[in-house]
């Protein structure tokens, strides 16, 4: 009797088993991260790391989890990011990889894997990065501001991150200020507040999102501003200008410390 053929071994790297019924309770009842964070300077608002992490919570009561590793691939140094997840009472798994920009400074590095992230677990979970998935600009993040946006329904599915707090006013007692100019220095002293602006949202333009973030919050710190995330709106003298100018040519010169 001739021997029968092995079979070949069977790819369990989307060994999926219950993985899919599992999904799809979780997707029944989640669908969007929601735009949790605005750059004011870049004008537009997006989905950071943590509101996914937050959207995708819920899926752990079905069983669900993932892990992250990254890999190097062939000759030439290309770095994968593999995401796995893997629904626990079953065993089953799927994978997705995503290639990595690894050269250059660090926050490039470590803006490339963020960015990776979010869009690996956007797709395996099947959820949206915003709260209306037709507003999305061409890289398929950002929500360009200026945009009519469609009337919200009352009813909104559960999974919605909750919109970014408002920015409380700002304490004016607790802001310096630059003493009241003359009558005759109050145009001049604005034309140079708005030049420095101009050229400050210039040099915030090669920043990556967390350097933005850190200049802005550093900024609210020195200055003690009472609001939660300082933005453009709260320079509103030649000082703080010419602070943020200072902070961000130090960034510029040793972008692996943060200034101050």
């Amino acid at each position: 009797m001739a021997p029968k053929p092995i079979a070949p071994a069977p790819d369990d790297s989307n060994n999926v088993n219950g993985l899919p019924e599992a999904l799809a309770v979780f997707q029944a009842q989640h669908h969007a991260c929601g735009l949790d964070k605005t750059n004011d300077f870049k004008n537009f608002d997006y989905t950071s790391l943590a509101a996914t992490l937050q959207a995708i919570q819920p899926a752990a009561a079905q069983g669900i989890c993932h892990t992250f590793t990254f890999h190097l691939v062939g000759m030439e140094g290309m770095v994968v990011s593999r995401l796995t997840v893997t629904h626990a009472p079953s065993g089953g798994t799927l994978v997705s990889e995503f290639p990595l920009q690894v050269g250059g400074k660090l926050q490039d590095v470590g803006g490339s894997i963020t960015y990776a992230k979010k869009y690996q677990l956007w797709a395996l979970y099947g959820l949206a990065n915003a709260s209306t998935d037709d507003l999305d600009s061409g890289d398929g993040e950002s929500k360009q501001r200026g945009q009519t946006a469609p009337a919200k329904q009352q009813n909104s599915r559960p999974n919605s991150v909750p919109p970014k707090q408002q920015q409380r006013p700002v304490n004016t007692a607790a802001v310096k200020r630059d003493p009241a100019p003359a009558p005759a220095q109050a145009t001049e002293t604005s034309r140079q507040l708005d030049e420095s602006k101009s050229l400050l949202g210039q040099k915030f333009e090669p920043l990556t999102d967390e350097q933005a973030f850190a200049a802005l919050d550093a900024f609210r710190d020195h200055f003690k501003l009472g609001v939660t995330h300082a933005s453009s709106e709260n320079i509103q003298t030649l000082e703080h200008a010419q602070w943020l100018h200072s902070y961000i040519d130090n960034l510029l010169k040793s972008p692996d410390v943060l200034p101050f």
